[in-house]
């Protein structure tokens, strides 16, 4: 079964195609993007671009945006479920149907462990996204919101290519199929109410930073794994590792630190820059010495590019439980292969854990990603890495392991 991986990360890979609301990317992006609809990528800055030192990095714990479930939601499952697993979506994204009948099979084979809640996001680049989430809500005030939910998902490739003029009649035939009240179901499906209803979704999705469509959330946390039970029972666990603070500041930044990250290939020793990115580096040594990146792997290797790492939920989306901002400076710019540098969770300013190792020089980061160290031994190994994609499915070789990291104080 093809895996569905969807990222928000600025350097992973995973991204599988999306549907996109229409905002402006914050920065640019380490390699093309899958094809995406309604998605404004900024332009790469120039190489020479000048930027000034940023200011001292600030560390905030991670929280949760999303509002919680009230009452009235479309929800499946029972309240006392171990997994809630919450979707923003819309029927006329076609990556939306493409997910539809994923979860449909995970909820059939397992729907007394997972509490699925349905959240409306109708994007402005679909011309009936509204009119359909109306319809949706219209069958719901008869009982049968799932019944239209599913024939909206089913039949999409019928109804996408109609005029908004024409979905109205074509919708209208779907619920007679489903035995609804025809009558009521139109003036329900025009009502102010539900128009109402499907405007404060929209705003709740925009306000909460959603960035685009499905967007899953699971207890609380973005997910972009596979769609198996045991892919999500090991993406729970990963959430209960997370820490609920930041670290405290514990470098001299006039001290040396240098990081030995152990593989199977062998070892790559990292020189650390504590003057130029304390935050970084800091963090950075917190969670080796807690065990965070032992047994992880370089979860993706882009040719020419870099190799990302540092994430032990394996999705190239995992965070520590909190976030921090980018710290960058003149001195250090990407202009040549070792140099190591911070993976944010989807915008400049929310370091966690991933990092990546240059491949080439990446001069279009310069003044937005923070740089905090330098291969000195082991860049014949992580050059010899495989090329990683896993966007590609499940036919991927094996990942190189990190076996430890350790950190060399004088």
């Amino acid at each position: 079964m093809k895996k569905f991986w969807f990222s928000i990360s600025m350097l992973t890979i995973l991204a599988l195609a999306a549907c996109r609301p229409a905002i402006p990317a914050t920065m640019p992006t380490l390699t093309q993007p899958a094809p995406q609809e309604q998605a404004t990528v900024a332009p790469q800055a120039q190489p020479t671009r000048e930027f000034t030192a940023s200011e001292p990095a600030t560390c905030r714990p991670e929280t949760v945006q999303i509002p919680d479930i009230q009452e009235g939601e479309w929800i499946k499952g029972p309240a006392d479920a171990p997994i809630t697993m919450i979707e923003y979506s819309d029927f006329q994204c076609p990556y939306c149907g493409l997910l539809e009948p994923v979860l449909e099979k995970l909820l059939e084979q397992h729907g007394d462990q997972i509490r699925f809640v349905f959240r409306h996001f109708p994007l402005s680049g679909h011309d009936k996204s509204r009119l359909s989430a109306q319809a949706a809500e219209a069958a719901g005030k008869q009982g049968k919101f799932w019944e239209m939910h599913d024939l909206l998902f089913e039949k999409q490739q019928e109804w996408a290519s109609l005029s908004p003029d024409q979905f109205p009649v074509y919708v209208k035939d779907r619920a007679a199929e489903l035995n609804l009240d025809v009558a009521r179901f139109e003036s329900d499906m025009q009502s102010d109410g539900i128009k109402q209803k499907v405007t404060d979704a929209l705003n709740a999705a925009l306000q909460a930073g959603i960035g685009g469509t499905p967007y899953v959330y699971i207890n609380g946390s973005f997910y972009q794994g596979d769609y198996t039970i045991e892919s999500i029972q090991n993406f729970v666990k990963f959430q209960e590792k997370k820490f609920k603070e930041c670290p405290p500041m514990a470098i001299d930044p006039s001290k040396e630190y240098t990081a030995t990250i152990s593989t199977e290939k062998g070892d790559i020793v990292i020189r650390l820059f504590p003057d130029k990115a304390p935050m970084a580096v800091n963090n950075f040594i917190f969670l080796a010495k807690q065990g965070w990146y032992d047994n992880t792997d370089f979860f993706a290797v882009i040719p020419e590019v870099a190799v990302l790492g540092g994430d032990p939920s394996g999705t190239g989306t995992g965070t520590p439980g909190f976030l921090y901002t980018s710290e960058v400076t003149p001195d250090l710019r990407f202009d040549r292969a070792g140099l190591v540098g911070m993976d944010p969770n989807g915008t400049i300013d929310s370091n966690g854990s991933r990092f990546f190792i240059t491949l080439a020089p990446l001069q279009r980061f310069d003044g937005y990603l923070t740089i905090f160290g330098e291969v000195v031994s082991g860049m014949d190994i992580v050059n010899k890495f495989e090329a990683r994609d896993p966007s590609q499915g499940s036919n991927l070789p094996p990942a190189v392991k990190v076996k430890t990291v350790t950190i060399a104080e004088k």
